[in-house]
């Protein structure tokens, strides 16, 4: 099961966070089939609503990066809650997992991230 508190502590990969960090981290459903790792950036299905990995090439809403996971999740048996860096930070471009996306989808982004705060450093 789910423990909402297991991830309050900071996480490696962010260096810096809002003062209040519930106002900077939501709650998400991950999509199935997935094995994510802590520091993945995630978008979300426009179709499903589900987060699931950022994808620049895709055109289901997931070309738009919209946060950072905090945690590991294995989805492989199903969707799971899980909790997402979405605002007002600061976070360590070096232990960001793009899941291996090119130079130019980084670029997009991490511009995308900007928008709502998320600042790599």
């Amino acid at each position: 099961m789910y423990d909402p508190g297991e991830y309050r502590s900071a996480r490696p990969f962010i260096q810096n966070e809002a003062r209040d960090s519930e106002g900077t981290r939501e709650y998400v459903i991950l999509a199935a089939g997935t094995v994510y790792t802590d520091g993945r950036v995630l978008s979300k299905n426009s179709t499903t609503g589900r987060a699931a990995p950022y994808d620049p090439n895709a055109q289901d809403g997931t070309e738009v990066a919209r946060g950072i996971l905090i945690g590991d999740y294995d989805t492989t048996g199903g969707e799971r809650l899980a909790l997402m860096l979405t605002r007002l930070a600061e976070v360590k471009r070096d232990l960001i997992d793009w899941g291996g996306i090119d130079a130019d989808g980084i670029a997009a982004g991490t511009a995308a991230l900007a928008t709502n705060g998320i600042l790599i450093v």
